[in-house]
């Protein structure tokens, strides 16, 4: 039990270091003290303070809920998809143009799939 009550940590600590971020790095870009990070961090504080935790998911380019809800302090979404997640990550990350190309990837992938779908159904009605 004591894995999952820290596994927002464990997350912050990967994202941190993916980015090559000292503690101090990661206080200051939040706006709040390197003590406070090194606490999270050392599991010294096991009730982070959500208005903290929106500040740190913002700062890794994440929605504002993410590590409140990783650290259990909002109700899991509906419908939660990692995956959407990841993804809507890896684009805020693209500068505008880079994502106005994204945007169109995943209009014809979407065209493609649809295509595919109604090859899909007249396949099925022709053996009818």
């Amino acid at each position: 039990m004591e894995a999952d009550k820290f596994a927002w940590v464990d997350w912050m600590i990967a994202e941190r270091e993916k980015k090559e971020w000292s503690q101090a790095d990661l206080a200051r870009k939040a706006g709040v003290t390197r003590q406070t990070i090194n606490d999270y961090e050392s599991h010294r504080r096991a009730n982070p303070d959500e208005k903290i935790l929106v500040k740190i998911s913002k700062v890794f380019g994440y929605h504002p809920e993410f590590l409140p809800r990783l650290a259990g302090l909002l109700p899991p979404e509906d419908e939660h998809d990692a995956w959407v997640e990841k993804t809507t990550h890896k684009l805020n990350q693209l500068s505008p143009r880079l994502r106005e190309i994204a945007d169109g990837l995943i209009d014809s992938l979407v065209e493609q799939e649809k295509a595919n779908e109604k090859k899909k159904q007249k396949t099925k009605s022709a053996r009818a």
